[in-house]
């Protein structure tokens, strides 16, 4: 048997709009199941065209968003960002 944990997450409202860049796209796009220099560049290529880019990096880095391609920024660098913020535990 499975204990699932249910967890409420706040859908930001540029999601909601229709008109984000990365609307349809490959998943594999954004959300790499090996990041490569290729596959971070191409997915930040899709960001950098979205008119959301700063709310939704914004968001990726507030909600702590551990995976993927948020606002043309990779974990790693939320997580960075976050700790230069004085964000981080």
């Amino acid at each position: 048997m499975f204990h699932v944990k249910r967890v409420a997450v706040e859908v930001p409202t540029f999601m909601e709009s229709g008109r984000q860049a990365c609307l349809g796209a490959d998943d594999e796009i954004f959300y790499p199941s090996r990041y490569t220099i290729e596959k971070v560049y191409r997915a930040k290529q899709m960001c950098r065209s979205c008119e959301f880019l700063q709310e939704c990096g914004v968001w990726a880095i507030r909600s702590r968003e551990e995976h993927g391609v948020w606002g043309s920024l990779t974990p790693l660098e939320r997580s960075k960002i976050r700790e230069d913020l004085g964000l981080e535990p």
